[in-house]
């Protein structure tokens, strides 16, 4: 089974690579969001559509990528197997974080001295490798500004028309999430039959901070 891994806000996708090497065993492939054009969700889904492999395969949708996903699924797309959404939403995070990010220059605030502060704060946990700290920083950096405003623009205008979806989907939760509010979570319940929401202890990118656990619940999720 393939699995098709969809980024965050930075849509570069080098998060993924501390991640990936815990699931040997799947062909893994990262599709990262264009930067270039338009940044809307509807225009970023069928982007990614065309990039789609044609065998079986299973999305995985991080962050910002999460309703990207959820577009993609009322496709019905004959080789999806399944989605997974890690710390995700359907409808605006927290609105002051939002607020905050759209109007502080993010160039100024990456040469912050207490950046990284932060970053464990908000993102990562304080137990945070600083090798996955610089991976998240070089990724944000190589990202043109007016592209990561119009993502944060897309979030902030977010107005999905969705219908139910009977794709298999799960969904991992950040117990300890400062970016997603754990209610968001709830939204998938509305539109797709058949969920799973599995919480887990740890920070908003879960993935890059609790690995082993995360590779262990979508392994049981695909077998």
């Amino acid at each position: 089974m393939k699995l098709v891994f969809l980024p965050g806000m930075d849509g570069t996708g080098k998060l993924f690579s501390s991640f990936l090497p815990f699931l040997d065993g799947f062909e893994c492939t990262v599709l990262p969001l264009p930067q270039t054009g338009k940044q809307d969700y509807e225009t970023l889904a069928k982007h990614i559509k065309k990039e789609l492999p044609n065998e079986d395969f299973i999305l995985i949708a991080e962050s910002f990528s999460g309703p990207i996903a959820v577009l993609l699924s009322q496709e019905s797309l004959n080789n999806l197997r399944g989605v997974i959404f890690v710390a995700t939403f359907l409808s605006q995070p927290k609105i002051a974080l939002l607020h905050i990010s759209k109007t502080v220059p993010i160039k100024a605030f990456m040469a912050a001295p207490f950046r990284k502060f932060f970053y464990k704060w908000l993102c990562f946990g304080f137990d945070a490798k600083d090798s996955t700290l610089n991976v998240f920083e070089e990724s944000v950096r190589s990202v043109p500004v007016n592209i990561l405003k119009a993502r944060l623009k897309a979030i902030s205008d977010m107005d999905l028309e969705l219908n139910k979806v009977f794709c298999p989907a799960l969904y991992l939760q950040a117990q300890n999430d400062q970016l997603v509010p754990q209610s968001k979570a709830e939204e998938f319940n509305k539109y797709f039959e058949d969920i799973e929401i599995e919480t887990i202890s740890g920070p908003h990118f879960l993935l890059q901070t609790k690995p082993e656990k995360c590779a262990d619940v979508i392994k049981a999720f695909i077998g």
